[in-house]
């Protein structure tokens, strides 16, 4: 067991999964905006911005494809809170509750969200958002980011739209001119955090 397994708590099967119902779930936007706002809006403008044009994105595509009620306030929720494993409120957080930060948002964002009782469908959109899975293989984390569940299907997808097509300072990119930036940005992050090359 390497130190980082031990510091990441995990998602525990015997406790009863904090399932999402009806009633639950139309609270959740307006706490995950707050959260996030108060994680991100001061000391990371930009990466700010890029949340609010990703939830405002996230809520146009739960529209348009369909999406129940339920489902849009999840991905508008999990689009509030997907990038809050970069503030710095956060890590110190983490780091006081010996939870020993990773360097990685998704996760990071995860074992906090995890931390303070979020809904378990939304901690694991955060904790994979936005091929997270393929930058924690390369980073050798995927052991501690499988312990939160991945449920793909078309909340997931709105997320991920939302994300990619939301520029780094919150400016609306169409997928030809978001795909190539991220991909370039993701083959530098795994690159480098890759040892064998």
């Amino acid at each position: 067991m390497t130190e980082l397994s031990r510091t990441i708590p995990r998602h525990d099967m015997s406790r009863p999964t904090r399932e999402l119902g009806l009633e639950v779930i139309r609270s959740l936007s307006d706490p995950a905006r707050a959260a996030a706002e108060s994680l991100l809006a001061e000391s990371l403008r930009d990466r700010w911005s890029h949340v609010q044009r990703v939830a405002a994105t996230a809520g146009e595509l739960a529209d348009a494809v369909g999406l129940s009620q339920a489902e849009r306030d999840l991905a508008v929720a999990s689009a509030w809170l997907h990038d809050v494993g970069y503030a710095p409120a956060l890590l110190r957080s983490l780091d006081s509750r010996c939870l020993g930060p990773t360097g990685f948002h998704p996760l990071d964002g995860a074992v906090y969200l995890y931390a303070e009782g979020w809904p378990d469908d939304l901690v694991g959109l955060v904790a994979h958002h936005s091929l997270a899975d393929v930058e924690a293989l390369h980073r050798g984390l995927e052991p501690e980011l499988v312990q939160y569940p991945d449920r793909p299907g078309l909340v997931r997808d709105v997320l991920w739209v939302a994300d990619l097509t939301s520029g780094p300072r919150g400016q609306r990119l169409t997928i030809d001119n978001a795909w190539p930036t991220w991909c370039c940005a993701t083959a530098e992050t795994i690159w480098s955090a890759s040892a064998w090359w």
